[in-house]
């Protein structure tokens, strides 16, 4: 007799018919029970619940997927190895496929990286020159793949535009000259004269810089004496390969121990005028 504990709704729910907030009570029954419903809600629920307990340990959402992830590390990703989900860097093996340009990729899956080799762009995705052999450079052929070659040589040349009268034993000059880039060059040179007495001795010089005196000439780069006398010309020639570090001037200077003349027009080849007395260059490095 008295209040029963419980009964069964006209839907066949098991309702309880316990004030709540009265202890627990233990249904025993060996008749199987379709549908149990024990009253109360998630109001009834106090305090934190703790990960151990099925909960989460937070009470906010964020904080609650923070300590579900394990961590908040910047640029870590939930992943999964085949046993666990964790926190971890992005692997290489996580990737498949080419990642594009716009993504911070290659576009290209069979990019090769070797030693020497310059990295460019074909307008799509980037692509490797290759290496090149020592000494040549990387030239750009407009919207086309740039190419490994050698560079072009570099040639300077003056000549003399007037007749210069020589004083006898001293050096006159500069008759012409050339300013060198810094680099491997290869200079030659070469002096007219023309003179009218005998046992006459003549001398030419290609000098680094622009100041030249009996006593000192700078990075003297070579001389070249002969005898001669009557009326005849003579050619005096020069070479030298010099190495220079910065711009660099080299004049040709000539001298003479008598009066004599440092002519423009070869005597023995008129028909070339102005290329008797030059200095030339070209760069070999």
């Amino acid at each position: 007799s008295g209040t029963p504990l419980s009964s069964i709704n006209a839907s066949g729910v098991f309702v309880s018919n316990v004030t709540t907030g009265t202890p627990p009570f233990i249904v025993q029954s060996t008749t199987p029970v379709a549908n149990l419903s024990i009253g109360g809600t998630a109001s009834n629920v106090t305090g934190v619940v703790s990960i151990a307990n099925g909960g989460t340990g937070q009470t906010t959402q964020q904080a609650a997927l923070n300590a579900l992830a394990g961590g908040t590390t910047s640029g870590r990703y939930l992943r999964g190895d085949g046993v666990n989900v964790t926190l971890s860097q992005l692997q290489a093996g996580d990737l498949n496929g080419v990642v594009s340009i716009a993504n911070g990729g290659t576009n290209n899956g069979s990019l090769a990286v070797t030693n020497g080799g310059v990295i460019y762009t074909d307008g799509s995705k980037l692509m490797n020159t290759g290496a090149g052999t020592a000494g040549e450079v990387l030239t750009s052929n407009g919207a086309g793949a740039p190419t490994w070659s050698y560079p072009p040589l570099t040639s300077l040349e003056d000549y003399l535009d007037a007749n210069v009268n020589l004083t006898s034993n001293t050096y006159s000059g500069p008759l012409v000259s050339i300013t060198l880039t810094p680099g491997t060059w290869l200079i030659t040179g070469e002096a007219t004269i023309t003179y009218s007495s005998s046992n006459t001795y003549w001398n030419a010089t290609l000098v680094m810089g622009t100041a030249y005196n009996s006593a000192y000439a700078s990075g003297n780069a070579g001389t070249n004496t002969q005898p001669g006398g009557g009326d005849n010309p003579v050619q005096i020639s020069l070479s030298k390969i010099v190495t220079v570090a910065s711009n660099t001037t080299v004049s040709l200077y000539a001298a003479a121990n008598v009066n004599a003349t440092v002519v423009i027009t070869p005597p023995v080849n008129p028909s070339t005028p102005g290329t008797a007395t030059a200095i030339h260059a070209v760069r070999i490095h």
